[in-house]
């Protein structure tokens, strides 16, 4: 092993295929374990994630894991079916592209988000101290 960190994958995995992509490009090593392909990993994981094979999962060399998935999945849902759909869309959207290609594509899908319905009734009910009421328009 020669990375700072191991991170645990699979090929389908379009969260894992962005953040290989951003590590490469700040030159940040890790080592890339395919929890499909080596009996194990997935075991390692889903000690990390609460019985989960929840990727991409980093460990450290200490042997603790930098996994967010409940708080990450929690946060998204509570957001507008809308923009949980277009986050989505900007993950997978951004494989393969540059840095400002990805943002610019991630902008585009953005304003769609920001034309909706639900992107006025979350502000709207932010200042009247009351959960959003988001109906996916």
């Amino acid at each position: 092993m020669s990375g700072t960190f191991t991170m645990y994958s699979t090929p389908w995995c379009g969260y894992c295929h962005r953040l290989k992509g951003q590590l490469k490009r700040e030159g940040i090593a890790f080592d890339e374990v395919d929890i499909e392909r080596v009996p194990d990993a997935a075991f390692i994981v889903e000690q990390a994630n609460n019985g989960n094979q929840t990727v991409p999962t980093l460990v450290f060399p200490d042997g603790t894991a930098l996994t967010k998935a409940r708080e990450v999945a929690a946060a998204i849902a509570a957001n507008g079916p809308i923009a949980a759909r277009a986050i989505k869309e900007s993950a997978l959207a951004a494989d393969g592209l540059t840095e400002a290609e990805a943002f610019t594509r991630e902008f585009e899908i953005g304003m769609v988000v920001m034309a909706s319905e639900d992107a006025r009734e979350g502000p709207r009910a932010f200042l009247e101290k009351r959960p959003a009421q988001f109906k996916g328009k």
